[in-house]
């Protein structure tokens, strides 16, 4: 199954919403049971593949998976978590041994492992992290875009406790109208053009991604319309595609969720909610009301369930174990307790009042540099990769050293702004970036 199949899948469905149950479930707040979605399970026969619901556990690949990673690639390997929001999957990586994962977002306040800032509907941002993805260490990319404007939760009508209806979020988009809804005003307007700008440059990310040899995962809600946009359509790489519930990972709701990979061994996850009971039950949906007044459930489910995000992890590791890396043995072990608090110990992020012994950084310090962007290009090394003898810094630039020693690692090459705008150096349209390298000394 390619990506084409997705449009007539989900076109259908969302033409005929009155067939579906979970579509037709919400009637009042306080009834909420299923999360609103555009299909039953059985309906998704050409989004998703066979083992929707499949308990397969296991990890199985091979070395025959038509995927071939490099000495460097398995001495170092490197994933990137694109549009990490909390970085919990980074974290994950990380415990697994993954050691140099790191995710990208525009805010980073919510995020538990490394993670770098990135704007992605900035073109000279985007380079960036093109230039991240060119290193001969990145091994995978997992993305995970902004739902937000396509959420078909949009359509439900709100009622209070009496059952009165009341104002809620509009609906921006529609299977009719995926790139979105005409007569927005402006500010919905540009909400779904951002996301737009990000489902644009998610495509070319997938298909170079998936042409270098990388491992792709995409991930999404499965009523999600961003299966349906032409930015999503015009994906050429083969992917395949499965579904799982949140709540069987840990989760405290049945959330569907679909994965789009391009290997075999991401299709176990694929775990359903076994059924409530004495040991399994969910929170409703619709309206929450906290200390800070009323939110939807919904943004209660925006960061993975720990054991989602483990199993994720899991999956990454395996393949490249399979392919000859070797990973911390402790690290790979069965761990069925993953605790947040153990998250963010292994992305070097300390609770408070832990007694776990100090995580050891990589690094003992960072140098910075900053100047023109043509006296990088002088660099030996690529992004991720590390000196293999004494390096001059370039006159042009500045910094407080003159040379970085062997074993100095190339962190980011990241342009510089103020007020929204590049800063240029006094040579005319020359803009100023800066580079980061870690180092063990000095």
């Amino acid at each position: 199954m390619t990506v084409s199949d997705v449009g007539a899948s989900f076109d259908y469905i969302c033409a005929n919403p009155a067939s579906s149950i979970d579509a037709a479930c919400i009637v009042e707040t306080q009834a909420h049971r299923e999360e609103p979605s555009i299909g039953n399970p059985a309906d998704l026969d050409g989004l998703v593949d066979q083992n929707l619901c499949s308990n397969v556990s296991s990890m199985q690949t091979s070395v025959a998976d038509g995927f071939a990673f490099n000495k460097e690639q398995l001495t170092c390997p490197v994933v990137i978590e694109i549009f990490c929001g909390s970085a919990r999957l980074t974290a994950s990586l990380k415990e697994v041994g993954i050691r140099d994962a790191f995710g990208v977002d525009h805010k980073l306040d919510k995020a538990v492992a490394t993670a770098k800032r990135l704007d992605l509907t900035v073109e000279s941002e985007q380079r960036v992290l093109l230039q991240w993805l060119a290193s001969p260490l990145v091994v995978g990319i997992f993305l995970a875009p902004p739902c937000g404007t396509c959420s078909l939760a949009r359509n439900i009508k709100l009622r209070d406790a009496t059952g009165k209806i009341i104002p809620g979020p509009k609906p921006l988009r529609s299977a009719e109208w995926p790139e979105g809804l005409p007569g927005l005003g402006p500010r919905d307007k540009e909400r779904v053009s951002a996301a737009n700008k990000l489902y644009d440059f998610l495509a070319i990310l997938v298909d170079l991604a998936h042409d270098k040899g990388l491992l792709v995962v995409v991930e999404n809600p499965r009523s999600s319309i961003f299966w349906l946009t032409r930015f999503w359509k015009k994906i050429k790489a083969p992917l395949q595609y499965s579904a799982h519930q949140a709540c069987a990972y840990g989760g405290e709701r049945p959330k569907w969720t679909v994965l789009a990979w391009n290997h075999p061994a991401f299709s176990p996850i694929s775990l359903c909610c076994p059924g409530e009971s004495d040991v399994h039950s969910h929170k409703p949906w619709g309206l929450v009301q906290s200390e800070s007044g009323f939110h939807f459930s919904t943004s209660e489910e925006t960061a993975y369930p720990r054991g989602l995000a483990h199993a994720i992890a899991r999956v990454f590791a395996s393949i490249l174990s399979v392919h000859g890396w070797k990973p911390p043995l402790e690290q790979m072990q069965e761990q069925p307790d993953v605790s947040l608090r153990s998250m963010r110990a292994i992305a070097t992020a300390q609770p408070k009042a832990s007694k776990m012994p100090p995580v050891v950084r990589e690094h003992k310090s960072v140098v910075l540099i900053t100047g023109p962007f043509t006296a990088f290009a002088t660099a030996p090394v690529e992004c991720m990769q590390r000196l293999k003898q004494n390096w001059n810094i370039p006159p042009s630039c500045q910094a407080n050293v003159d040379r970085l020693p062997p074993g100095a690692q190339l962190l980011r090459t990241t342009p510089l702004r103020s007020n929204g705008g590049l800063l240029q150096t006094k040579q005319s349209g020359v803009g100023v970036f800066e580079q980061a390298w870690g180092i063990h000394s000095i």
